[in-house]
């Protein structure tokens, strides 16, 4: 999460605009990032992307990752990053507030083929929190252009089509999963993120969860699949949450 801009511009450590403060002016979408395997793959896919003469896009330097920033044809911003350090708690926490970012250059260097992200992470929550959160697991874009959209996520963000309907796509990622959702929506209504999900952990009862946040006067839905329960409610903000268990 990160607050809007109120009008100021946002600077990174080698003192370059980072976020101008015309971006994030309103509550919405900042980007939705997508982890790859190493740097070496991020680095191939901004070649393939610069050859195909694909331009719209900024790279950064956040210290424990590279990154290259694209929009999609709605605006949507979409991160492609891998991580270069194992301990982003080090550079990550909240007794820090250090600007972390600069601009990278992916060609100055022999990018590393080293895997860094956990495979087993250490799972925190809060223990008096109702849910406990295990990882986020899919968004859903709305958009009036849907095949433009598709094409997109296709060809250039590399994502796999799995389900199709009227007015509706699933996409998936090389991890497995329902990565992303995209629908059409109707004439005059709102575009960009609409929802989001999270798997929750196998300890947590989703139907117990449910009664206590009844409890405290936020309102939530639970409905029964054949994966099992899922709660929904709407943060402050206006999005849709939904959280569930991740099938075996």
């Amino acid at each position: 999460m990160i607050e809007i801009s109120r009008g100021q511009d946002r600077f990174g450590r080698d003192g370059t605009l980072q976020i101008p403060k015309t971006r994030g002016t309103t509550v919405g979408l900042s980007h939705l990032g997508w982890e790859m395997e190493n740097e070496r793959d991020v680095v191939e896919a901004y070649k393939r992307a610069r050859a195909l003469g694909h331009g719209d896009y900024r790279t950064a330097d956040h210290i424990i990752s590279h990154s290259v920033y694209v929009p999609d044809p709605d605006g949507n911003m979409h991160e492609f990053y891998a991580d270069v350090l194992e301990d982003w708690r080090s550079v990550f926490n909240l007794e820090l507030e250090d600007e972390v970012t600069a601009v990278w250059d992916p060609l100055s260097s022999t990018p590393s083929e080293a895997r860094n992200y956990p495979v087993d992470p250490p799972i925190r929550s809060v223990p008096s929190a109702p849910l406990r959160l295990l990882r986020i697991t899919d968004a859903t874009l709305a958009t009036g252009d849907l095949d433009r959209l598709v094409d997109f996520f296709t060809d250039v963000a590399g994502l796999t089509p799995k389900d199709k309907s009227s007015g509706e796509v699933v996409f998936s990622g090389s991890a497995g999963g329902h990565d992303l959702r995209i629908v059409t929506s109707e004439s005059g209504g709102k575009l960009g993120l609409q929802a989001f999900a999270f798997a929750v952990t196998d300890d947590c009862d989703i139907s117990a969860a449910a009664k206590t946040l009844s409890d405290k006067g936020i309102a939530t839905s639970l409905s029964k699949t054949a994966q099992g329960s899922v709660l929904s409610l709407t943060d402050p903000d206006g999005f849709r949450i939904t959280f569930s268990k991740v099938p075996n």
